[in-house]
């Protein structure tokens, strides 16, 4: 992957900042929004950009300036934008519309962009659940990390979008967290001899953790099954009897469904819920390391 030039860092940063904006997806004017879904069209968004959708932006500090606007406008388009999921995913899959030289911009090239941490609007999500409690705790933002390679799975599909074509990947701060795990999961991923994956562009990016010996190879073959067997444990846990029977202890199902009560009577996950899990279980994990306590311990922790 070759360094971008300042032209197509400025190309990059303008698509970033795109990509931060709500695209008319605003629970703070429609609080019955629906969250966006990987496996249908609602909370979807594809065609030209509206200048409104950008010069609003996030409502916040993201968000361009009419001129700007009028220009990116001319220059971009939107495959696919999904709205927030469940876990407070977002993305955004941009095609050009035109050759512009002047910030490396090819026509019909594809650029795959997430949004970062929504520190006001969706804090609950972001920044206690995806930032405290899974990145920081496990290195890791399982959660988005899953509705991530749901979406690109869809936009793969035969014949739509990505199907065998080549792309680059963006992020900014929590997204850069996303951008660096995409990279490490689909690297290698190939079609005719070539790499899909162009360029991989991060700004401010979170990081990522550490998967055994840490070793770039044992990464890119453990993340993804790390995230196809969280992905399965979440569809489990939706399911009539969550997650009980893979727990093997009664300290362990008697602390799971005492946060399913909590989560289920409209609680936010939070500290609180992580905290109680440490209260109950941490001490006798730590003291009994191979006990079906610990395995318990060690399963509530990542979901």
């Amino acid at each position: 992957m070759a360094t971008p030039t300042l032209a197509e860092t400025l190309k990059f940063a303008n698509l970033q900042m795109a990509a931060e904006a709500l695209f008319g997806f605003d629970a703070n004017r429609n609080p019955n929004q629906a969250p966006g879904d990987t496996a249908s069209t609602t909370g979807h968004s594809i065609g030209l950009i509206p200048i409104g959708v950008l010069t609003e932006g996030n409502r916040h500090a993201s968000k361009f300036t009419q001129t700007e606007a009028e220009k990116f406008v001319t220059q971009w388009a939107v495959v696919d934008h999904i709205s927030n999921t469940p876990t407070g995913f977002s993305g955004t899959l941009f095609r050009a519309l035109k050759d512009d030289p002047s910030q490396g911009i090819v026509k019909d090239q594809l650029v795959l962009t997430f949004r970062s941490t929504e520190f006001i609007d969706d804090a609950a999500r972001d920044n206690e659940a995806t930032n405290k409690l899974e990145i920081k705790e496990h290195g890791w933002a399982f959660g988005q990390l899953s509705d991530m390679e749901a979406w690109y799975q869809s936009l793969k599909v035969d014949g739509v979008s990505l199907s065998q074509k080549q792309f680059s990947v963006l992020g900014y701060s929590l997204a850069g967290h996303l951008a660096t795990a995409f990279n490490l999961m689909h690297g290698l991923d190939s079609y005719g001899g070539q790499k899909l994956i162009q360029n991989v562009v991060t700004f401010n990016g979170a990081g990522v953790g550490k998967i055994g010996d840490g070793s770039l190879v044992t990464t890119q073959v453990k993340l993804p099954e790390m995230i196809q067997a969280f992905s399965a444990l979440r569809t489990q846990a939706e399911g009539p009897d969550g997650l009980i029977a893979l727990l093997q202890s009664d300290l362990g199902r008697e602390t799971y469904q005492t946060l399913k009560t909590q989560l289920a009577s409209g609680a936010t996950p939070g500290d609180s819920h992580w905290g109680y899990i440490e209260m109950k279980m941490a001490l006798v994990a730590s003291t009994l390391p191979f006990s079906n306590e610990a395995e318990d311990y060690g399963l509530l922790s990542a979901s």
